[in-house]
């Protein structure tokens, strides 16, 4: 199983390293994510993800079927 640690390792590792670039020179530079989750949950002035899976998908659900079909595609159903 030491594969399957180190392959989702590294995806944890690009989530954490993405997170800290796009939070640079901001409010959020400097802090964990549960405390970026809790300063931001129901704040409408952040909440600029939905308009744009709106408008890049056509919403929530297209989003999804399209994510799973890209998942399917590249690492196959099993």
């Amino acid at each position: 199983m030491q594969g399957t640690d180190t392959h989702c390792g590294k995806h944890h590792k690009t989530y954490v390293d993405n997170l800290n670039k796009f939070s640079v020179s901001t409010e959020f530079a400097d802090m964990p994510l549960i405390a970026i989750l809790r300063a931001t949950a129901g704040r409408p002035d952040k909440a600029s993800l939905n308009h744009k899976i709106d408008r890049a998908f056509g919403g929530v659900d297209a989003c999804k079927k399209e994510l799973s079909a890209a998942a399917v595609e590249e690492f196959g159903i099993g």
